[in-house]
């Protein structure tokens, strides 16, 4: 693993996203680590969450898919550069 970045981000919902990511040797994937935040009633939700992500070829758009600790939860993110 060679190069390594942060992750953030909201959704359209009102969830945030925060996390890292890892380059895989010999692949155009990383690996993903990022917490999720999600506002429920009075509440806030937090999530951890680990998985894979790739980088569209023009470099402007991030996609991973992960799932929670004990895979109960899977999540797509899509990230769009501003």
């Amino acid at each position: 693993m060679a190069a390594a970045g942060e992750v953030t981000g909201n959704s359209t919902t009102g969830c945030q996203y925060t996390g890292s990511l890892a380059a895989m040797a010999d692949t155009d994937a990383y690996k993903a680590q990022f917490s999720e935040s999600c506002p429920e009633g009075a509440a806030t939700v937090n999530t951890a969450f680990s998985g894979i992500a790739t980088v569209n070829p023009e470099k402007n758009r991030l996609t991973i898919t992960a799932t929670n600790a004990d895979e109960t939860r899977g999540v797509a993110v899509f990230f769009a550069r501003k």
